[in-house]
C-alpha cells in the first residue's frame, strides 16, 4: 500500500491548555511530495470535555 499521508504531532506544554504543533505531509500516488502543512492547535478542557479552541496553520 502506498503511503499518501504523514502526520507528526508534538506537545508543546503540559499545562491545562496544551498547545500541539502538527505537521501534515501529503504525497502523490507516485510517492513524490505534494505539500507540507504546519499547524498549531490550542486545546482546552471545558465541562469535562477536550476541544480545539484555536488553530493556526500555513502551507510551504
Amino acid at each position: 500500500m502506498q503511503k499518501r499521508l504523514s502526520i507528526t504531532s508534538t506537545r508543546c506544554s503540559t499545562s491545562s491548555t496544551p498547545p500541539r504543533a502538527t505537521q501534515l505531509t501529503r504525497f502523490r500516488k507516485d510517492g513524490s511530495k505534494l505539500g507540507v502543512y504546519e499547524s498549531l492547535y490550542v486545546l482546552t478542557k471545558e465541562d469535562g470535555r477536550w476541544g480545539v479552541k484555536l488553530r493556526s496553520s500555513y502551507a510551504e
